[in-house]
This record gives C-alpha cells, structure tokens and sequence, in this order.
C-alpha cells in the first residue's frame, strides 16, 4: 500500500460526506506517518494534503504523560517531528492521537452522531453495546498528552476508539479493514440515532442579514488583513438561534473538532427591531467578547436572523459555519445517548489559543495581490469579463461571477471551485440594467463573503450604426446597460462598502468601471456606445467625489480593442461583422480586412488582452492617491492629454 492509495481513499470518503473539513487521515509505513495536515481539503486530496513525521521521533511523546492541557512541548515536539520533505508543515493537533492509534490506517469518523457519541453522557455505555470489545471509551479529552498516553497500550484487536470530547478514530492494518470498519460505524450509529434535521432552508431577513455582515466582517478582523464572514440560517440551526436560553445549549463546544474551528465560546446578540439599535448591540457585544476572551469570536448568532462565521479565508469561515451546525446537529442527536457534555473549559481554551496563535489549524494565508479579497465582475461569464475574471483569480481573490447567462456563470464556477478549492466563486445572474436583480447581486455576495472589496462593472452591450441606421430603442439599451447599469452597480455596491468603512474607516474599497477608448474619444459610426461610455467617465468622477469620504475610490479603466474577444469575433453578431457590414472601414471587403485596419491603429500592433485590464484593475486598488481616474489601456492609441 502506498500514500497515493491513501490519498485516493481520503478522497472518497471526505467526498460522502457533509463535513469533510473535521476528517483527518493517517498511514504508518516502516519508518514514517503521514497525517492529513491542518488545512488540507480531502475531497481534492494530493501528497501536499499531507505532512510526513520521522515516527521514532513521536514515540517519546506519546509515553510522556503531561499534566498540562496542551503542552507547549507536545507541540514542539510534534514540529520537530515532521520531515524536512515533508510536502506539508501544517500538522493538526490531533497528531498524537494518529501516532499512537495501532493499525497502520487510521480515520477520524466525523458525523453529528459520532460527536454526540463522543461528548454524551452515556459514551462508554453506548460505545460498549454498539461496538463491544472491538472497541473502547476513552474517557480523556487531552489530545497532546493523556489521551495518546492512553492509547498506547491498547490491544490491537480494538479498531475502535470512541475519545471524550475529542472524536472517533477507527484504525486498520488493512485499507480494505478501514474502509469495511468504517462503514460499519456509520451503519451503527444511523440505526440509533434517527432524529437528526435536514438542513432545508427557512425563510429570513436576507436584507437584514446583508447589512450585519460587512459589520461584523470588519469588527472580527481586527484591522489586519483581509476576513470572509459567512451567513446560514436552516433548519439545523434556526431552533438555538431563536432565544439566548436556547443558543446556550450550543454556545460551548462539545468538542475538539468545535473547539479548533469554532472557538471557546459563540456569542448570542439579541434581537432589536431597528437596524441601527442591531448593529450596535452587535458591536458592544463583540467589545465586550474580546474584552473577556483576548480575541474575537468565532461564530456569532443574531437573534431570529442568522448566524455569522468569521475566517481569515473562504475555507476557514465555511469550516467554522459547518462544524457549528454539525455541533448543533450532534447536540439533538446526543439525547439518544443520554444528552451532551461540553469539553471542559481550561482544555477548550488551552487547544484554541494554541489553534489560533501558532496556525497549526488555520495556517498562514500566501500574501497574493488579491489575496481573500472579496470582487465582483459583471459579465464574466464570457469573453472580456472571463477572461478578466481569470486573471483575478490567479491573484487569490474570491470571486463572484455575476452575467445574465446564468448556466454559463454556473459552469465557470464549478470549474473554478475545481482547481482553486470549494467556494472560491460563486454564480449570480443578473441583469445590470434592472434595480432589482442588482440589489439581489449584492445581497447574494454578502450572505456568501461577508462584504466587497472590488466592484468591477464590465458587463456591457455595443451595437454599430450611424445615426440613421441606430434607432431611439438601440440608444436607449445601451444607455441601460453601459449608463445606468454602472449607476445601479455602484449605488448598491458603494452601500454595503459604506457599512465596511463605518466600522473600519481605514479600510478602502474600490469600485472600477470597464470603460472602453470609445469613453475617450469619439466613435465613427458607433455613437450609441460611445455616448455610453463618455457618459460613464463623468459619473466616475462624480462618484469619486462623492465617495471619497467613505475610503471607496472610483476609476475607469478603458481598453482598446479586445480583437480576440467575442465582441469582435464573433463569426454572426461580432463588430467585425457589423462594421464589414455598415461600412464603417472604407474599402474593406472581409472581415479580415476590418481586423487588419483596427491593429494597424494600434502603435503597438496588437488588440487589448484581458491580462492587460487586469493588472490595470489591480493597479486602482493598490495606488491610495487616485480616484475619479479613466485610465487607457490601448497599446498607445489613446494617450491622456
């Protein structure tokens, strides 16, 4: 057997089930152990997912019974035991136990049943009956000392290893064993627990909820860096959020997988009618946690509206949001096991200051250009706005894939949450002319991120014509799509961008047009557009001023011609064809004649590229003394005078 099988093997498994982030795998060679890091996704596992150990060098460890919680020097330990071509340092903290668990393949099973089992109060009772002497109840919760000291002794005829307050671990020589002895264990534990919700959707305030999150996204952050905040409210949760007596029911974690992602303690922020008295019982509940705890919460619950999970990352705030309602899940299933325990606080406490301080958890985010940062790109389904799109990924952004052809958004979505990790866009469709679908746009990327930090509106129309040829309805649409789009798109951008800066005034956001040369010069025989576009510079400028006092910078960017775009090229409805046919290029016979005259306008021979806007984009938001600027990005065809 090799990792690569292993590595198959995770993949499956994280794949079958709803919280694949708590799942944590391990594989015993002769001389080495290799545990799933920290921050690996399983469902997409690979050698990167996970961090090889010297395993002579763990043994100590395990026979060294500390008395301490979690032991600074567990852990240090721990460090010092990983390989140096290790192809992740990023180890968990429950590493110990995989080390000390005697088959060679090893699994930490994660369902709201397997945690209510764990932290129930009748767990050696019942792990007893369902498993017998396959298995055994360990009734410690230290994963750096007691715990692994515990098991090492175990007979290696238990497979089965039910810890208290930290998780089931299943454990086989065999691969075939683990996989036999893994679907035994849910087998089991479905036939006694049969009461567990469905995570269907109820009906809330998406609005409301939409202007407490760029809120709490900023209180959260604590000035540094960049922070996704997440929004759910379902019928796993809805119940505990509905009073404070409820909420304390799952307001401590129950165990190690809660205590890692979740925090020490959520905090419940009761219900207040209107908005402004909300937001600000929000924010002097989160002074008052921080006071009391040293750091921000995890997990927030707003009375009858919904809970907020905080993260450093997309993945960080999906994880906490989902082993929160796993938590509340495993506390309803708990009762068919007696009710739950909570793990006791100096060891919660203890396993969060070390998961949060030395990132053995949530890891260290690379510093890309975009890194985290939440954008917005209208019409990026397709074309210019795709390929735009694109390049913002590269640079780490999350991305929000907004284009009225909503299957093409949706395809492009998955295949980006395929190569860059789950949750990394989304699709909306929208129609930038129409208020109403903008509104939902900008609600909809709030309820999955938290806020916005760059707007980029690029959806846009052009059709050519002279003035004869144009009619009253076709100036008309492109006025609402280039004009008043852009309008709309930053009224309802710059509004959720404006709660931001309330809470953080040193926090900037930016929005940026995709203007077009058109913007800055007049068009031959497309005067529709081009009236469009000049209109658009001047509502730039006019927003720049008006939303400057809120940090939000406001630029164009105005490209030439993207030749190999589908604007263009497009074989029936491209403007190569239209000006072949309206005559715009004198003498020109083919389409490839009308191509050839637009690159010999261009001083450096070529049509604009996406890449080229892109790192224009990324220019606007990284200066600080620019706004209301248009920017020309022609290859030299356009120069600023």
């Amino acid at each position: 057997m090799s990792l690569s099988d292993v590595i198959k093997m995770s993949a499956d498994i994280a794949s079958s089930t709803a919280f694949a982030e708590g799942i944590s795998v391990s594989f015993k060679d002769d001389n080495y152990l290799y545990v799933s890091a920290a921050d690996a996704m399983l469902t997409s596992a690979s050698e990167a997912s996970f961090v090889k150990f010297e395993e002579k060098a763990l043994r100590p460890l395990i026979r060294n019974r500390s008395s301490e919680c979690c032991c600074k020097d567990a852990m240090e330990g721990i460090s010092n035991a990983v390989c140096k071509d290790s192809a992740s340092q990023s180890f968990t903290l429950d590493t110990l136990i995989h080390a000390a668990l005697p088959g060679r393949y090893s699994l930490r099973v994660v369902s709201p049943a397997s945690e209510a089992l764990v932290s129930s109060a009748q767990g050696p009772v019942v792990t007893d009956k369902l498993f017998g002497e396959k298995a055994v109840f360990i009734d410690k919760c230290r994963p750096c000392s007691d715990v692994p000291y515990a098991m090492k002794d175990t007979s290696k005829s238990v497979g089965i290893f039910a810890v208290r307050n930290c998780g089931l671990y299943i454990t086989s020589d065999s691969k075939d064993g683990l996989t036999v002895l893994y679907l035994e264990v849910l087998s089991a534990l479905d036939a006694v627990v049969r009461t567990v919700s469905s995570a269907d959707d109820v009906g809330f305030d998406r609005e409301r909820a939409s202007y407490l999150a760029p809120e709490l996204r900023m209180l959260l952050r604590g000035g540094a860096g960049t922070a996704i905040v997440t929004c759910n409210n379902d019928s796993v949760t809805a119940d505990f959020i509905s009073s404070e007596q409820k909420f304390m029911q799952v307001e401590y974690p129950h165990t190690f997988l809660e205590t890692v992602y979740c925090g020490v303690k959520a905090l419940f922020v009761p219900y207040a009618e209107e908005l402004e008295t909300q937001q600000k019982l929000i924010a002097e509940a989160v002074c008052d946690y921080k006071s009391e705890y040293g750091r921000a919460p995890i997990i927030v619950a707003v009375e009858n509206t919904a809970v907020f999970a905080f993260g450093i990352s997309k993945h960080n705030a999906d994880t906490a949001m989902n082993c929160f309602r796993m938590s509340c899940a495993a506390y309803r299933c708990a009762f068919a096991f007696g009710g739950s325990t909570t793990m006791p606080a100096e060891i919660a406490s203890a396993i969060s200051c070390m998961a949060a301080a030395d990132n053995y958890i949530h890891g260290v985010c690379e510093q890309a250009r975009l890194n985290e940062k939440i954008v917005v790109v209208t019409g990026a389904a397709q074309g210019f706005g795709q390929g735009i799109a694109n390049c913002f990924l590269e640079y780490g952004c999350n991305l929000v894939i907004a284009d009225l052809n909503y299957e093409l958004a949706m395809e492009n979505a998955s295949a980006v949450c395929a190569r860059y990790g789950r949750g990394k866009a989304i699709a909306v469709k929208v129609n930038v002319s129409d208020e109403d679908s903008v509104h939902d746009l900008l609600t909809d990327t709030v309820m999955e991120y938290g806020g916005i930090d760059l707007f980029v509106s690029n959806a846009g129309i052009a059709r050519s014509g002279n003035i004869e040829q144009t009619t009253k309805q076709s100036l008309e649409f492109h006025i609402a799509v280039n004009y008043t789009g852009f309008y709309l798109c930053s009224k309802y951008a710059s509004r959720i961008m404006k709660i931001q800066n309330r809470y953080d005034p040193a926090y900037s956001a930016d929005i940026v047009q995709i203007n077009s040369k058109s913007g800055l010069e007049g068009s031959n025989k497309n005067f529709a557009y081009a009236g469009s576009k000049f209109g658009s510079i001047g509502l730039v400028q006019s927003f720049a001023l008006e939303f400057v006092e809120y940090n939000i910078k406001v630029n164009a960017v105005c490209p030439g011609n993207f030749l190999d775009g589908p604007l263009w090229s497009d074989p029936v409805k491209g403007l190569f064809v239209q000006y072949l046919n309206s005559g715009k290029v004198p003498g020109a016979k083919t389409v490839e004649d009308v191509r050839k005259f637009y690159e010999s306008k261009v001083p450096m021979s070529r049509g604009c590229l996406p890449s080229d806007v892109a790192i224009a984009v990324i220019y606007c938001t990284e200066q600080k003394y620019e706004t209301g600027q248009a920017i020309p990005v022609s290859g030299g065809q356009i120069m600023l005078k």
